[in-house]
């Protein structure tokens, strides 16, 4: 079976949450961030959920549609209102600055990922 790009994206990913197995739909999922040894993923509703996984693990996971800002957080690509100077503004209100190192390569997967939807 031949899975497309924006099923890929849609696939969800199953996480230990500490106590259980949760399946998590990258689709509900608007930030992933490291917290030392584990990960805390934030949902829309702004629920946070800490993972028993390291950030690069997490990460791979949920590369389809997110962009890393920075090291330690990854932001999913259709929540970003807009990009200004070395700063994304997020529909939610969140304003993230990006780091110096990936600014262009963050605006080149933003417009690649943007061109991509149309």
């Amino acid at each position: 079976m031949c899975v497309s790009r924006n099923d890929a994206a849609k696939t969800p990913v199953l996480l230990n949450t500490g106590g259980e197995l949760r399946l998590f739909r990258p689709d509900d999922v608007v930030k992933i961030e490291s917290d030392g040894h584990y990960t805390i993923l934030t949902s829309d509703d702004g629920t946070e959920e800490q993972v028993r996984k390291g950030f690069s693990e997490v990460a791979e996971r949920f590369s389809k549609g997110f962009v890393t800002v920075k090291r330690g957080l990854m932001i999913r690509m259709d929540r970003i209102e807009t990009i200004v100077g070395d700063e994304i503004h997020m529909y939610d209100g969140m304003v993230y600055t990006m780091s110096r190192s990936n600014k262009e390569e963050i605006i080149r997967r933003y417009t690649d990922y943007m061109e991509s939807k149309e």
